[in-house]
């Protein structure tokens, strides 16, 4: 089972953490789990066997035949086996993404193509940037625990560099 990526901790913050250490803690701990997902999740949507992984929407069998006759002229890549992938140009514009970090989230940002909408314009037509950011059960308790980890690294760093001047 798959879903669209909400990943949420609810984590306190440490009496002994200023408010400005806190927000670079979150800010550096969302960033790398963004990153970690840009870098090994969002690939694997371009692969076979993604459609089973991340429960995409069936394909019409006229669909799966034109694109395989895309595939023979040409125009379309892998012979028109993978789902998300017609001519490449969304498997390469994912591969330019950039992160942006946030104290409260990380974010991925990449030019989607014109037939990739975040709102599908009729119910006929697959939701494909829902099925290319989707994450399943072990994917997300793996970004969980990054984002966990993170947290935990950025505190014990916080107290490794507080100093104390006696004097």
């Amino acid at each position: 089972m798959s879903f669209p990526i909400t990943i949420k901790i609810r984590t306190e913050q440490p009496p002994d953490v200023t408010v400005r250490g806190w927000r670079d803690i979150t800010k550096t701990a969302h960033r790398d789990q963004a990153d970690h997902w840009r870098k090994r999740m969002l690939p694997t949507h371009f692969q076979s066997g993604a459609a089973s992984k991340y429960g995409y929407r069936p394909r019409k069998a006229s669909t799966i035949a034109r694109k395989r006759r895309d595939a023979a002229r040409g125009l379309a890549v892998a012979g028109g086996r993978l789902i998300l992938v017609w001519s490449g140009n969304f498997r390469a514009s994912s591969k330019h993404a950039t992160v942006r970090a946030y104290p409260t989230r990380g974010r991925v940002d990449f030019n989607a193509p014109a037939y990739a909408p975040i709102r599908q314009r009729t119910n006929r037509q697959p939701p494909i940037a829902d099925e290319a950011t989707r994450v399943n059960q072990s994917e997300a308790k793996a970004l969980t625990d990054l984002l966990e980890s993170g947290v935990v690294r950025g505190i014990a760093r916080n107290r490794e560099t507080r100093t104390e001047t006696l004097s």
